[in-house]
């Protein structure tokens, strides 16, 4: 009920603030802006519960709804008229659906794929590597501590990377009120770019049926599909994106200009790899706009895209001296130190020959690999599937070529090439553009202009294209369903088990048993720590969200620091490091009365450490 509410409450707020903001334009671009304010008040929210030392379930309610109570006075009648008549379509249009077979497949497909990761996030802990790193540590933080925070870790990417999607999320595990679905979090910016892609073929006079079934095969890639379950934030950039750069690239007025430096500051503030699609995105906003003699409007939408989400790469200015520290940057003259590069996280976790190859190299292995034999959220290669190597990428060749040829069709194609061209040139201007997950935005933009480049091919040649899309978005969803667990049983298998059993029985290094018996024996008051040795503190966090988690941050403790710790902070479980460079799993194990040996940690998740209980004293 209370994720209804809050739902509800922020629906409201975008339907009525796109009603009065867009009143002459068409409902599916009121759509798009309606659920980009929505999502954008979820997080603005959360920032202003957080200046009040007051994030919690109930501040976000009352929040929710005082926003959507004031956007409904200031609106007016036309625009609560416009917002009822934009829902009656939107209903009109869920009951042709089903008097279209194209539309009727692509959206079973869609369901398909959402319940597909629903069943993952319910039954699975949290296992993605850099949600436990510092997505989940963020957003559990600012609900252990009622305010957004510089989190107490060694884990630099926590406190240096920007962190607005973590913001999302702990908005969402609010109005959850439980953590078993948090991982579903990225699933209203799915439907900001299934619905952004649609507009973009839609203003080239792509029937809206039509537009809406290619859309939704953005959700049968697999690297959406699969992250669609884990606290990763790559779909919440590419949707804010891809939503930038069709509003970008539409009818431009004043509120077109702020809606637009809204989504590209929000997808600033989410992803540090976002620097170089941003700015693209904006010199399409600011030439446009300079065009049509909007200059001061282009500088206003200059300084919200930098006040909105430029503040992590300022700290990290005034810091390190290096906007995004921790990764170095090495740009003809300029040189700023860090603690990895580029190239080095692009081809972290790959095998050779692939990470030895160039970067050309890398690409085209990616692209043209559409079944990766170990498919996962996190694909480096072969993430974009069968419908991007089969059928998107031969549409687009195709499509270049009919434009150096055909006057017509290249002017026909001037407007998605605008929307299509600069987003995915600086998409492939970085080092990891070969990994899936980081160019699903590009997918997006393909899907649009596959819509249009075919739009005035025959009927039965157009539906054959059509079919054959959706046909490769089922391969590719049955391909990826199995990159839910790694290597693990598959989700019918762990739905069979004793509901006990579920969350253990699969994790990131196929051993959660013991940290989920952990997690659950922490109650209210209590606490579970870790030292630096111990690289996944997101691990640590029920999901019943009781207790709290506290970062020990000495590499040797003695037995009394233990003790001390275990008095001041209730703590029932423990992680601590192994030596050369830690000692405190030796001080637990001096006293045996006190600290009980659960589990190691695996070596390859970070340095040697135990996991211990800790016994009530005698």
């Amino acid at each position: 009920m209370l994720f209804l509410l809050v739902s509800a409450a922020l629906l409201t707020t975008g339907l009525l603030a796109s009603a009065a903001l867009f009143p002459s334009r068409s409902s599916l671009e009121r759509a798009v802006v309606a659920i980009l304010l929505a999502n954008a008040s979820a997080i603005g929210i959360v920032e202003l519960l957080s200046m009040l030392d007051a994030i919690g379930t109930a501040g976000l309610l009352a929040a929710a709804v005082i926003v959507a109570a004031f956007v409904l006075l200031g609106a007016g009648a036309r625009a609560m008229a416009q917002a009822r008549a934009d829902l009656s379509r939107l209903s009109a249009m869920l009951v042709t659906a089903t008097t279209s077979p194209t539309l009727a497949a692509a959206l079973l497909v869609a369901l398909v794929v959402v319940a597909l990761a629903a069943s993952a996030a319910w039954l699975l802990a949290p296992w993605a590597w850099e949600s436990l790193a510092y997505h989940l540590p963020i957003s559990s933080d600012a609900i252990q501590a009622h305010v957004l925070r510089p989190v107490p870790t060694h884990i630099v990417y926590a406190t240096a990377y920007p962190h607005l999607g973590a913001v999302y999320l702990t908005a969402f595990r609010l109005a959850l009120g439980h953590d078993a679905l948090a991982e579903l979090a990225q699933v209203p910016f799915a439907a900001l770019a299934v619905l952004a892609i649609a507009l973009a073929a839609r203003r080239e006079g792509v029937p809206t049926r039509r537009a809406l079934a290619l859309a939704l095969c953005f959700v049968a890639v697999p690297a959406v599909m699969l992250e669609l379950a884990s606290c990763e934030v790559d779909v919440m950039f590419a949707s804010l994106v891809l939503a930038a750069a069709v509003l970008a690239t539409g009818p431009l007025d004043a509120p077109t200009i702020g809606v637009s430096a809204l989504a590209l500051g929000l997808a600033l503030g989410t992803e540090p790899t976002s620097p170089l699609v941003i700015l693209a995105g904006f010199a399409v906003l600011a030439v446009r706009g300079a065009r049509e003699k909007r200059l001061g409007e282009v500088f206003f939408a200059g300084g919200v895209v930098a006040s909105v989400g430029g503040w992590t790469y300022l700290e990290n200015l005034a810091l390190y001296g290096n906007p995004l520290w921790p990764i170095a940057i090495e740009l003809g003259p300029i040189s700023l130190d860090g603690l990895t590069t580029w190239g080095e996280l692009a081809t972290r976790g790959t095998s050779e020959p692939f990470a030895s190859a160039g970067f050309f190299e890398r690409l085209l292995d990616a692209w043209l690999a559409p079944f990766e034999a170990r498919p996962s959220y996190d694909m480096r290669r072969g993430g974009l599937g069968a419908l991007f190597t089969l059928g998107l990428l031969p549409i687009a060749i195709a499509a270049c070529t009919a434009a150096l040829r055909d006057r017509e069709f290249r002017e026909r194609m001037r407007r998605p090439a605008l929307f299509a061209v600069p987003l995915t040139l600086a998409t492939l201007a970085a080092p990891h553009a070969f990994w899936g997950r980081y160019t699903i935005a590009v997918v997006g933009a393909l899907l649009a202009v596959a819509a249009v480049a075919t739009i005035d091919l025959r009927r039965r040649w157009q539906r054959a294209i059509d079919v054959t899309l959706i046909v490769l978005a089922v391969v590719s969803v049955g391909h990826a369903s199995t990159g839910f667990t790694v290597d693990g049983p598959p989700l019918s298998a762990i739905a069979a088990l004793p509901e006990a059993e579920r969350e253990g029985a699969y994790g990131i290094d196929l051993d959660e048993a013991p940290w989920a018996e952990a997690r659950a024996a922490i109650g209210h008051g209590e606490s579970f720590a870790y030292d630096p040795s111990f690289n996944l503190p997101g691990r640590l966090f029920a999901s019943h969200q009781h207790g709290h988690v506290v970062y020990v941050a000495e590499h040797e403790p003695d037995v009394a620091t233990l003790l001390d710790l275990v008095a001041r902070e209730h703590t029932r479980r423990i992680v601590l490091g192994e030596g050369p460079h830690f000692t405190g799993a030796d001080a637990a194990r001096s006293r045996p009365d006190r600290f009980r040996e659960i589990a190691a940690c695996p070596p390859s998740l970070g340095d040697p450490c135990t996991l211990f209980e800790v016994l009530e004293a005698e």
